[in-house]
């Protein structure tokens, strides 16, 4: 697992009253429209936003693996084929759209 830098960055949700550490998510999943966000002590905090309105608000380091699943790249550990491996023992597939995408982004963020 990558070290995420030290930022004070933030993603608020609930209409601001529960604002969620950007360093803590692992990923976000789409549920129709829910998405629910995966933190690294594993709770899942679900949202009635739907997962495409979240893609303004989060940094370089998420990327969008497939239809429902933005991935944040530092909880990432490795890649077997199209599936992703992630540090908190998960595995997620890749769409095959996205493997030139992945395999282009900066070695610092894999």
């Amino acid at each position: 697992m990558n070290t995420f830098p030290s930022t004070s960055s933030t993603l608020s949700i609930l209409r601001n009253k529960i604002l969620v550490p950007l360093s803590s998510i692992v990923r976000l999943e789409a549920d129709k429209n829910y998405t629910y966000i995966i933190l690294n002590d594993g709770r899942r905090l679900m949202t009635s936003r739907n997962l495409g309105s979240y893609q303004t608000d989060l940094p370089e380091s998420f990327v969008r693996v497939n239809k429902g699943c933005f991935l944040n790249l530092y909880y990432l550990n490795s890649r077997k084929g199209r599936q992703l491996l992630l540090s908190d023992g998960s595995v997620i597939p890749l769409a095959r759209r996205k493997i030139k995408l992945l395999k282009a982004l900066p070695s610092s963020l894999i």
